[in-house]
């Protein structure tokens, strides 16, 4: 389990977001996203939210008996 949240997490959170906070107008691969073109902060952000919200989730199941029932 905490692989698949790792995962989604990454993929729809970590990589889109990066994108976004990355990359100016016109700059990126993507053109349905919003860019504001922040460039290395943007991704250090985008790095350190997705940290933020890994450790929450993977908490969050620890604290509320997810991997109790694995024993």
């Amino acid at each position: 389990m905490p692989s698949l949240i790792a995962v989604f997490l990454s993929w729809l959170g970590f990589v889109p977001l990066t994108h976004i906070l990355t990359f100016a107008q016109g700059e990126g691969l993507v053109d349905g996203l919003p860019q504001f073109g922040v460039g290395v902060f943007g991704g250090w952000t985008a790095a350190t939210l997705f940290t933020l919200a890994l450790s929450s989730c993977l908490f969050w199941r620890w604290r509320f008996g997810g991997c109790k029932k694995l024993t």
